[in-house]
């Protein structure tokens, strides 16, 4: 799966998600997911109650051996910064 998001629908508007889960096998457990909300038409909220907006949720990963992977998810975006930085060094410089 393959997602766009324009820098022009991008917020700075981030949330933790948490959802509960409980089955037999592991009892109850949380799930963390990190938010970013994309910006969307206002006509389409018709009150603040009705967020229905687009978003991304990235979910940490969860293993039966290791628990909550939040260092995983740490590095995935620090990753995507250093690229970004890479990119902007090379630009900065001539580049390609």
């Amino acid at each position: 799966m393959r997602i766009n998001c324009y820098a022009e629908e991008l917020l700075d508007e981030v949330e933790i998600i948490t959802k509960p889960v409980y089955d037999d096998l592991f009892g109850k457990r949380t799930f963390y997911g990190v938010r970013v909300y994309l910006a969307s038409p206002d006509v389409l909220h018709s009150s603040p109650e009705d967020d229905d907006r687009s978003a991304i949720t990235f979910w940490v990963p969860w293993t039966r051996a290791n628990g909550h992977d939040f260092d995983f998810v740490e590095g995935v975006f620090n990753k995507m910064y250093l690229k970004l930085k890479e990119a902007q060094a090379k630009e900065s410089v001539g580049g390609e």
